[in-house]
């Protein structure tokens, strides 16, 4: 079972996993060439408040941005794509109060307490070194980081944690640089920046994390094909 609201940020990745899981098992039914299509369409300014004086809003407001992305999964392998190897989630415990949202007349009131990125940065290289053991990969072994761009402090302190160079993040900070952070949206077109730079090598391994209310952090593991 899978509970889709209020995901936010971190959705792609467990909506990736729903969809690999779904056609894998109607591919291991006899439907050949099984496929799914995932589409995630964020309209963030519906929520924004240009009048707002309060300093979480201010930070929303600047933060978040509108987008859209279609993502295809396929049983059989195709050119140009990533294989899943794995997916995980988990809760940071005492952190339900420093993310949430609140329905309001006419829109989502955000609280997004100045402590999420240490919040995050506490505790992500314990998950992530979990959840690499468990599809029996180290942390070395991975080459590329597509890490959700939920702000520039997220990603210092995702780096800083896992003790990366600046430059393991450039995708996910071009990205927010460019068109901001587009929640559910964003993590898709950091792994289709990935796809098309030549540097991500066929064979390569990719660690994706993304963070979201709860909070959340989730993760999956990539594979660049052939």
């Amino acid at each position: 079972m899978l509970h889709i609201g209020h995901m936010g940020c971190y959705a792609s990745v467990p909506a990736a996993s729903m969809a690999a899981n779904l056609v894998r098992g109607e591919a291991a039914g006899g439907m050949k060439r099984a496929r799914a299509a995932l589409f995630f369409a964020e309209l963030c300014s519906l929520h924004l408040k240009p009048d707002a004086a309060a300093d979480d809003q201010v930070v929303v407001n600047t933060l978040f941005a509108d987008g859209a992305i279609r993502l295809d999964v396929s049983a059989e392998p195709q050119p140009r794509s990533f294989e899943l190897l794995a997916s995980g989630e988990a809760i940071l415990p005492r952190t339900e109060k420093d993310m949430t949202w609140r329905m309001q007349d006419s829109s989502f009131a955000m609280t997004l307490s100045r402590e999420v990125p240490a919040l995050i940065g506490s505790q992500v290289a314990g998950y992530a070194a979990k959840f690499l053991a468990s599809a029996g990969v180290r942390l070395d072994e991975v080459r590329h980081f597509a890490i959700h761009p939920g702000g520039p402090r997220v990603i210092e302190s995702v780096l800083r944690a896992l003790g990366l160079p600046e430059g393991a993040a450039r995708h996910s900070r071009e990205l927010l640089r460019r068109r901001g952070n587009m929640s559910s949206a964003t993590l898709p077109h950091v792994w289709g920046a990935m796809l098309g730079d030549s540097d991500v090598r066929p064979g390569d391994l990719v660690l994706s994390l993304a963070f979201g209310p709860g909070l959340t952090i989730v993760a999956n593991l990539l594979r660049k094909r052939r």
